[in-house]
């Protein structure tokens, strides 16, 4: 793990229950998304995060109301796009540089425009996302005139490698193509600015910063100024009902992306509003009350990104359940404290003072710690998996002498476990009497692993 989001960090912590609001990760890998489902939720999140930010400036009279620029993730990783694109196009500069052109152009606007999210905004009749694609529009128009007379300078030598982009910056003499792309590049930085869209500036960018080796990086929502202390905004837009104390399991985790917005906004407060058709939930607290998260969190990304790169479920074993634990400490610290404090409330209200916290963090310690301990008996349980297998039945005796010459070789107990499941199965299903299991058919069994 090298570089990693608070998205993903939540993710990690997204297990629980209603008895259990939040449960040690599992380091599981989740199930892939579902596009075709989650493509409209994600554009209605988008469109709804506008109007819930121009609601709190509005409805609150909020001052200083800044929100994300949009485009800070196509500048971002520009440089990289714009390579491989010429990787995959430069053989189009000695035949047709009018279609390597109108092909880079329409390159740009699949990453600066989506007709999903244009879509999604016309049916909510919400003009706040249609007037930021109309920035992206116009950011396109003034690229066409620049950008064309880039490519009819451009020749088509490939000199292109295996080389990086970064790899290439470090070089003081660049090959020829290479030179060619640095000066697109370079045209299309020139547009990279902050927008307003009705009295809100969209000027926050994607915040980047460094635990040991590992790069985290993030973008809030929004800024504001409330009650004159600088306060960092994040909105979250269900699809099926507002958040509550009830369900905590759906909105406690991100008390973690929350307290990361905190540290690299340098506020001290936080406004974390629920949207859900067109009415606001809030919950407003200090940075006092998320300090100890950001703590235990940014212990847990050190390790969590220490070593060699590798993959999340690798990365994730090779962290101490104390470490787990003691984030989790936290998380139900917070959830615990807006037990007493109310948690989801109607209107904007002020953060709960130091003092308080101090003594609710007293007051809910036993909670806390009887969570922990259920916690501590789960992380001990050894997870378990389905496997299937089959066995025609002409080869049950071999592969029974098999199974059993396996379990004398093995000395790992957990996989002589499994084996002599296997072959319990095969004597129950394939046994003297007639067998009960077809031979079409396929054999189901729950091992557990210790």
């Amino acid at each position: 793990m090298k570089r990693i989001s608070p998205s993903v960090l939540t993710g990690l912590f997204s297990e629980g229950s209603k008895k259990l609001p939040v449960l040690p990760p599992s380091g599981k890998r989740q199930a892939p998304l579902n596009m075709a489902f989650l493509g409209p939720v994600f554009a209605k999140g988008h469109v709804f995060e506008h109007d819930a930010l121009h609601h709190l400036k509005t409805e609150n009279l909020i001052a200083n109301v800044q929100g994300q620029n949009a485009f800070e993730r196509f500048f971002e990783y520009l440089s990289k796009d714009i390579l491989r694109f010429y990787k995959q196009s430069y053989w189009l500069l000695a035949s047709n540089k009018t279609l390597f052109f109108e092909n880079l152009m329409e390159f740009l606007s699949q990453k600066l425009l989506s007709e999903d999210d244009k879509s999604m905004a016309r049916e909510q009749q919400s003009p706040y996302l249609l007037q930021e694609q109309a920035v992206a529009t116009d950011m396109l128009k003034s690229l066409r005139q620049p950008l064309t007379e880039l490519i009819q300078s451009c020749n088509a030598k490939n000199s292109f490698d295996d080389r990086t982009f970064e790899e290439y910056s470090e070089m003081h003499v660049k090959p020829p193509a290479v030179q060619q792309m640095f000066q697109v590049i370079d045209e299309i930085q020139k547009c990279k600015r902050d927008y307003v869209i009705e009295d809100i500036d969209y000027l926050l960018p994607r915040f980047t910063f460094n635990i040991n080796d590992t790069s985290v990086v993030c973008i809030p929502d929004g800024k504001c100024n409330y009650n004159g202390v600088p306060t960092v905004v994040e909105i979250k837009c269900p699809v099926s009902s507002h958040y509550s104390l009830e369900r905590p399991k759906l909105w406690l985790k991100y008390f973690i992306q929350i307290a990361i917005e905190l540290h690299v906004t340098e506020t001290k407060q936080a406004i974390f509003m629920c949207w859900y058709e067109g009415v606001a939930k809030y919950i407003v607290f200090s940075d006092f009350l998320l300090g100890p998260l950001r703590e235990a969190v940014f212990d847990f990304i050190g390790v969590l990104g220490a070593g060699e790169k590798t993959t999340l479920e690798k990365a994730y074993a090779r962290v101490p359940g104390e470490m787990v634990l003691h984030v989790l400490r936290n998380l139900y610290t917070i959830f615990e404290i807006l037990k007493i404090t109310g948690g989801w409330k109607d209107q904007l209200h002020p953060a709960t003072s130091d003092d308080d916290i101090t003594t609710h963090r007293e007051t809910v310690a036993p909670a806390v710690e009887a969570f922990l301990d259920k916690c501590a008996i789960k992380m001990a349980k050894p997870y378990g998996f389905q496997c299937r297998f089959e066995v025609p039945k002409a080869q049950v005796a071999e592969v029974h002498n098999e199974l059993l010459r396996l379990i004398e070789e093995t000395e790992i107990e957990a996989v002589q476990n499994l084996l002599n499941v296997a072959v319990g199965k095969l004597s129950t299903n394939f046994g003297p009497a007639e067998s009960k299991l077809d031979s079409s058919k396929s054999m189901f069994r729950s091992f557990t692993l210790k």
